[in-house]
């Protein structure tokens, strides 16, 4: 199967004193750390951004490889074996497709397509590595939160069905991200098609689901699912509606839930769905990080029980591990 990542990194960080993009694990910034993770199901990664946070990303993503230099251990043939996912890749590691998807919030979508490593400045399209498209969009709404750049982000796929991960989310698991691939009831031809070709038509069967989405007592965690391109009407006319509430969209669609039941059968903890959204949140980050991590080091993904060990001199690579398989 081949999906679309669509990372939300849309947020003016009100709550804070600095921006968001700008916090690193280790030394990798937060919204570097989801594309790697990202990585393991996606074919193309959208990076769905406001205006103000387009200078930012870009010039993380200029230092790519740097950052990669961090993870080339996790996605040698070696390691893959080791935790029995070598039929993963293929082939060597390669990055996936990178956009900036900037939200203009009135009129249209500004998308800039290229090689990350060639991103200098997000005015830079000069050169001819870059494409600039104008999206139609919703015009004339002035559009706030996540839904449009949900909306920008499917609009924009190559797939038709896209992971959705916020990028302040720093806890998100594999287990998390491969049982919202695997719970989609949607056949390989369908969950392919390459919507750069023109004409493409949705076809559904019985079995197949618009979202898969978690919902725990605190609620729909719409930040972090699995989202079809049938999506779009609805997100479309809620839009023109002022109705920017993502789960408004569910009662019009195909929806799998997932509930708290079934992500304890999975051993998926709460600690996915963390995220940060005040400076307390940050500072959780960084304790987490540097403390106590979940262990699962030398087994199959899903078949040690979970403990606490002691962080403080392990590697940017023994942590990493340590939470993506947990």
């Amino acid at each position: 199967m081949s999906f679309t990542g669509i990372l939300l990194a849309g947020g003016r960080s009100s709550r804070f004193k600095f921006n968001k993009l700008n916090i690193k694990v280790d030394q990798v910034p937060l919204f570097i750390d989801q594309i790697f993770k990202l990585s393991f199901f996606c074919k193309e990664i959208l990076i769905s951004t406001s205006k103000n946070n387009s200078y930012i990303i870009s010039s993380h993503l200029a230092r790519i490889n740097e950052y990669f230099y961090h993870f080339e251990k996790i996605f040698k043939l070696s390691f893959m074996r080791k935790m029995n996912l070598e039929n993963i890749f293929s082939g060597d590691f390669e990055i996936p497709e990178i956009k900036i998807i900037e939200d203009d919030y009135k009129n249209f979508n500004r998308i800039i397509t290229g090689s990350a490593d060639n991103i200098n400045n997000i005015n830079d399209i000069s050169n001819g590595n870059y494409s600039l498209e104008y999206n139609s969009g919703c015009p004339g709404y002035d559009v706030s939160g996540p839904l449009l750049g949900i909306y920008s982000g499917l609009k924009k796929a190559s797939y038709s069905y896209s992971i959705i991960l916020a990028f302040d989310m720093p806890f998100v698991s594999y287990r998390l991200l491969k049982m919202l691939t695997d719970y989609i009831g949607i056949t390989k031809n369908y969950s392919t098609i390459n919507f750069k070709k023109k004409n493409v038509k949705l076809k559904k069967t019985g079995e197949e689901k618009d979202i898969c989405i978690v919902k725990t007592n605190k609620g729909f965690e719409a930040l972090c699912g699995l989202y079809s391109k049938n999506c779009l009407n609805i997100i479309r006319e809620n839009i023109r509606k002022g109705d920017y509430k993502i789960s408004n969209i569910f009662s019009a669609l195909t929806v799998e839930v997932v509930g708290e039941n079934k992500l304890k059968l999975k051993n998926i903890d709460n600690l996915n769905f963390f995220n940060i959204n005040r400076i307390g949140d940050y500072r959780k980050l960084i304790e987490f990080w540097e403390s106590k991590v979940t262990d699962v080091e030398g087994s199959a993904i899903g078949e040690k029980p979970l403990k606490s060990v002691e962080n403080l001199k392990r590697s940017f690579f023994e942590k990493w591990t340590s939470f993506y398989f947990r």
